[in-house]
């Protein structure tokens, strides 16, 4: 693996992106509650692995997430989704 040089930036990591990105509020349209078109101020909304959701808006913002599940969301680790595979004994 190289090292950037002097006159290169160091890429972020995709959360430490998704972080920046976030916090970047525009007036790009967007769907927002009911899926009406709005050009309010909104940004874009990560789940806790940087992985791109939608646009939201502070007015459509609890109905955009809340269909996705809390972990996605907030994060999980590998004892959060581990399940038996078939034949295996926990």
């Amino acid at each position: 693996m190289t090292q950037p040089s002097e006159t290169q930036s160091a890429p972020l990591d995709s959360l430490s992106e998704a972080l920046l990105s976030n916090s970047r509020r525009d007036a790009r349209p967007h769907a927002c509650k009911g899926g009406e078109e709005s050009t309010a101020d909104s940004r874009p909304e990560y789940d806790a692995q940087g992985i791109y959701l939608c646009r939201v808006c502070d007015v459509c913002q609890a109905e955009k997430l809340g269909g996705y599940r809390p972990e996605i969301l907030n994060g999980y680790s590998q004892e959060d989704v581990s399940e038996p595979i078939e034949g295996e004994a926990f």
